[in-house]
């Protein structure tokens, strides 16, 4: 079976990343995945040092070329990935190739317009979705905000969680260069947050709760590894709190998963995660967690069991969650080690890809039915 995964984003983030690991977690059960994305792109570069097949993409607008999209590779199922390639994958279920899409986000982009361009926007992606033969959803999440939007029918619906390879252990050099760079002991408590620094993370929470945390455990300290255009209001509001040596905004790390590896606990603060990646690497590492009790992040964490969940935006919550963490050194390799074995049972790559392929199997069994 061949499968031609479609993405045309310029930036690699969450979404990017789950394509290269279906895409190669596909080749173990023997199923070629082909990268479908814009030459060049992020996407473009880390398909190719990883060895997969990768193909440029044509315009949406370029009808023709598209329904010659998937019979060029010699593919047997479009799946898309974002709206703009759902709407090629759509096209190219028009001639004899069954298409599919994932869906990443609890609020797509289309859902924000208002008006008339929201109910045209609405009209033309529910047309869309007729066209598709599965739409997967990565969390109950996703899918639950899916259904009652789109009033689709629940049998054409599959929740299938992202799953990721097991991170690599950092080398030694690695930890050592982090300690000398932040000045960090084993002992000194250490919360890490992997988040992009953008409103809807939330991360100004974060913020908010270390400064109840730092009266009581002076020597801890947070580093935030992200980017983002709340960069400098947040350095302002840490600042503010007299946090400037106690929360350390570290910027984009390469080497974020070093930093989580060594962390006591690991913090997503977000009002509603569709999914929530950086817990399940979190825990594949067998670090305890705590996030907010919506979204994706409800469905991952075990509250209690594998960390804490804590209600969206109450920083004082957060801070007595951290605080437990940080306090009880049993505690947090408990809900470390059951979190580790949770990652095992619900969230690594191959059980994503085996689930996946199941969804492939069953369009390819289905004669598909033309809907205008």
């Amino acid at each position: 079976m061949r499968v031609l995964l479609l993405l045309d984003t310029p930036h690699m983030a969450g979404t990017e990343r789950h394509v290269l690991t279906l895409g190669a977690s596909l080749a173990g059960l023997q199923i070629t995945a082909v990268i479908g994305c814009r030459t060049g792109s992020p996407l473009w570069q880390a398909a190719g040092a990883m060895d997969l097949e990768r193909m440029v993409l044509p315009e949406a607008r370029n009808v023709a070329k598209v329904m010659r999209l998937a019979h060029s590779a010699g593919c047997d199922i479009l799946h898309a990935h974002n709206g703009r390639t759902t709407f090629m994958a759509a096209l190219g279920a028009l001639g004899s190739v069954p298409a599919v899409a994932t869906q990443h986000f609890i609020d797509p982009a289309h859902t924000l317009y208002g008006g008339l361009a929201g109910r045209v926007m609405g009209l033309a992606h529910r047309r869309v979705n007729r066209r598709l033969s599965k739409i997967i959803c990565v969390s109950e999440a996703v899918r639950e905000a899916l259904l009652k939007r789109e009033k689709l029918a629940e049998t054409k619906v599959r929740t299938i969680p992202n799953g990721i390879a097991q991170p690599e252990p950092p080398s030694p050099e690695a930890v050592e260069a982090i300690r000398v760079e932040f000045d960090l002991s084993p002992e000194r408590p250490l919360v890490v947050c992997v988040s992009r620094l953008e409103q809807e993370k939330n991360v100004e929470c974060l913020v908010g709760a270390m400064r109840e945390v730092v009266q009581r455990r002076p020597e801890a300290l947070c580093l935030i590894a992200g980017d983002g255009s709340q960069m400098e209001s947040l350095r302002a509001q840490a600042s503010a709190a007299g946090l400037d040596h106690s929360v350390v905004f570290a910027g984009f790390r390469s080497d974020a998963l070093a930093l989580m590896a060594l962390s006591h606990c690991v913090v997503l603060p977000s009002r509603a995660e569709p999914f929530g990646l950086v817990l399940a690497e979190a825990m594949a590492m067998g670090k305890a967690v705590v996030a907010a009790n919506a979204g994706g992040p409800r469905e991952i964490v075990v509250e209690g069991k594998t960390g804490f969940l804590v209600p969206p935006s109450d920083s004082a919550a957060l801070a007595q969650a951290l605080m437990w963490l940080l306090d009880d050194d049993s505690l947090r390799v408990e809900m470390g080690e059951r979190g580790r074995q949770r990652f095992l049972s619900h969230y690594t790559a191959g059980r994503m890809a085996e689930a996946t392929a199941e969804v492939y199997r069953e369009v390819l069994r289905k004669p598909q039915i033309r809907t205008s």
